[in-house]
């Protein structure tokens, strides 16, 4: 799908980059924020996306001392060393957009039904507002047909 994704993105004549902003909390959740830009022609536009620790890798082997006390300092010391985030596929970014921007179609209401939240939470609508705004933003990029052929190609990611 990635391949698929980068293909497709390079026919339309969208480029695409990511910059990492670094380590941030973000409700409760230790994250890598990236910045990821996409530009056709003098078009550009930028959205947050956000990877779990988790997706933290190293280049090196983890060492015997690291493996046997992973809660030790020296362990603490090698991870935050070592073991560094790693740019996101733009397949998994233009997916989480996708999904995003389908609150642009729904109610408040019905989409906080859909997602069993809480429609008298601000920070529901918040975040709710901020998903059409994705989805306003990949349209002046993407046809709706280019977003619906996008859809299709990550039907199974």
């Amino acid at each position: 799908m990635e391949e698929q994704i980068k293909a497709y993105l390079e026919a339309c004549g969208v480029t695409y980059s990511m910059l990492l902003m670094g380590e941030i909390i973000k409700d409760d959740w230790k994250c890598d924020k990236w910045n990821v830009i996409l530009l056709k022609g003098s078009t550009s536009i930028m959205f947050d996306y956000h990877t779990g620790l988790g997706h933290r890798k190293s280049k090196y082997a983890t060492p015997k001392s690291v493996q046997l006390n992973p809660r030790s300092i020296d362990a603490a010391k090698w991870t935050k060393e070592y073991v560094l985030p790693v740019q996101p596929e733009i397949a998994g970014v233009i997916y989480s957009l996708l999904v995003d921007s389908e609150a642009a179609d729904q109610s408040f209401d019905g989409w906080c039904d859909e997602l069993s939240l809480n429609a008298d939470s601000r920070k529901a609508y918040k975040t709710y507002e901020l998903c059409k705004d994705n989805h306003y933003k990949l349209a002046e990029i993407f046809s709706k047909e280019g977003r619906a052929h996008m859809g299709k190609l990550l039907e199974e990611y």
